[in-house]
C-alpha cells in the first residue's frame, strides 16, 4: 500500500484514516492507499520553533513538522515568527507526545490570547479532568456541550467519552 502524510510506524490508536483498494472475498480489505487525516487541532502562539529539527512547540506539545505538511501563509519553518499565532492539523505521533502536522497556518504574526485544541481523550477524571494529546486539561470551571451544542452536565460529559476514541474540543 501507499502511504500519504505518515508511515506504516504512524498507526496508533485514535488517528483518522481514509483507505482505498479492494474488498477480498474473505471480508479483508486490501489496501492500495493509506491517507492520514487530521484527527487533532490545535491553536495557539509558537515558541521553540527549530527549522533545522522540523519542530516548534504549541502549549508544551511538540509539533513535527516534515516535507509534506502543508504550510499556509509561510513559505517555511524557518520564516515562522516565535510567538506567532498558527493553526496545527495533524495527527498523534507514536508515543502519545507530539503531533505530526498535515497542516501548519500563521493566523497572525502577533500573539494571541487565544487557544484551541481538539484531539481524541486519551485520559479522564470523572468531571474534573481529560487528558489530550499529553496536555492535562482542568475541566472543574468548564461550560460542557454536546455535538448538538446543547447544554451537558459534566456528569453527562464524562460519561459520554470514550478513552481512547471519544474527540473533544476545548
Amino acid at each position: 500500500a501507499r502511504f500519504l502524510g505518515g508511515t506504516p510506524e504512524d498507526l496508533v490508536v485514535g488517528v483518522e484514516l481514509e483507505v482505498e483498494g479492494v474488498l477480498r472475498e474473505d471480508g479483508v480489505l486490501a489496501a492500495s492507499k493509506v491517507k492520514f487525516r487530521p484527527s487533532a487541532r490545535v491553536e495557539a502562539n509558537a515558541a521553540a520553533v527549530d527549522a533545522a529539527g522540523g519542530t516548534l512547540t504549541l502549549l508544551g506539545l511538540a509539533v513535527h513538522v516534515t516535507p509534506s505538511t502543508e504550510l499556509r501563509n509561510v513559505a517555511s519553518l524557518d520564516a515562522l515568527p516565535e510567538g506567532a499565532s498558527v493553526q496545527v492539523r495533524g495527527y498523534s505521533t507514536r508515543d502519545g507526545a507530539g503531533l505530526n502536522a498535515t497542516r501548519l497556518e500563521v493566523l497572525d504574526a502577533s500573539p494571541s490570547d487565544r487557544a484551541f485544541l481538539r484531539g481524541v481523550v486519551a485520559a479522564k477524571t470523572p468531571t474534573s479532568a481529560l487528558e489530550i494529546l499529553g496536555i492535562a486539561i482542568d475541566t472543574s470551571a468548564a461550560e460542557f456541550r454536546d455535538i448538538a451544542d446543547a447544554g451537558l452536565t459534566a456528569s453527562a460529559f464524562f460519561d459520554a467519552i470514550v478513552t481512547g476514541q471519544t474527540i473533544v474540543k476545548v
